[in-house]
């Protein structure tokens, strides 16, 4: 009986000890697991997945009144538009400061098929507002891009940056001029006429960055109404847009241009937000905001 109890308890502890080795190899198994995941993410850029939703519009009618500025929308209607997204299966962020993928130099790019920026040295990248911070520019350069920089706030002249970064002195706007912001003189120029300057007029542009801390309603405004064919050649659009804490006016422009830009082919497929509390709903006043351009799918 004694032998009985005592092989008993010995199965007992074996069979412990056993699920006790078990838990320890699957713990590790997971715990590798991750790692590798991590590692191979870390190396490529994290990866944001987009996601699908139905289109805010679901009218012809509405469609159409929204095309023409004719159509009001609420708030609410303003950004269910602009939280809207569809599918990119692989995205990733570039640059960022002080090792930092999610700070405000960092961007967002959709690497769906065609969309990706092209590695053969014909990529070119224009990114307008720089401040102090080049680490997507510098990214974008190390990616065998051509890089042309525009910032007219900065306190230096035109300038090569390396291999493949060309800066400029010079801001985007409607038109050629010098423009007053507070007690400085800014010189901004049209898109058509950069694109010119920099001699790319029918060129592929595979990203255009666009941070211009609430200018990007002006070159709304001038390109999609006097120029909307030379977007055709642009693969993805990275925007900073301001809507404004209640600005009624701007909201409603920005709702006629978003929707524009859908109608040229334009799907947005990233927005991330920087919020605030309205109506019990978390909401914002800036949006960094990707397009892509469903012609290079």
């Amino acid at each position: 009986m004694q032998n009985s109890a005592k092989t008993l308890s010995w199965m007992r502890m074996e069979l412990y000890r056993a699920l006790q080795f078990r838990s320890v190899v699957f713990v590790f198994m997971v715990t590798l697991t991750l790692l590798l995941l991590y590692d191979i993410n870390k190396s490529r850029g994290p990866i944001v997945e987009g996601t699908v939703r139905k289109p805010i519009l679901q009218t012809q009618k509405a469609r159409d009144a929204a095309r023409l500025g004719k159509y009001t929308p609420t708030w609410i209607e303003f950004f269910d538009l602009v939280d809207h997204t569809t599918r990119c299966n692989k995205m990733i962020r570039v640059g960022g400061s002080n090792n930092n993928p999610f700070s405000d130099g960092s961007k967002v790019i959709c690497m769906d098929g065609g969309l990706a920026p092209r590695k053969d040295g014909s990529c070119l990248v224009l990114s307008f507002g720089i401040t102090n911070d080049w680490s997507f520019d510098d990214a974008m350069a190390s990616r065998n891009c051509t890089v042309y920089a525009f910032d007219p706030t900065k306190k230096t002249k035109n300038h090569k940056r390396g291999d493949r970064i060309y800066f400029f002195n010079l801001g985007l706007g409607n038109s050629s001029q010098v423009i007053n912001v507070g007690e400085k003189n800014l010189k901004v120029a049209g898109y058509r006429d950069i694109l010119q300057r920099i001699k790319h007029v029918d060129s592929i542009i595979d990203y255009l960055k666009v941070d211009i801390e609430g200018s990007e309603l002006e070159f709304f405004e001038h390109v999609l109404k006097e120029d909307a064919a030379l977007l055709k050649n642009i693969k993805q659009i990275g925007m900073e847009i301001h809507s404004g804490k209640k600005n009624a006016l701007r909201r409603n422009q920005f709702w006629l241009h978003l929707n524009r830009l859908q109608e040229l082919g334009f799907r947005q497929v990233f927005s991330e937000q920087s919020s605030y509390l309205y109506n019990e709903r978390r909401v914002t006043r800036c949006y960094e905001i990707v397009w892509i351009n469903e012609r290079f799918l």
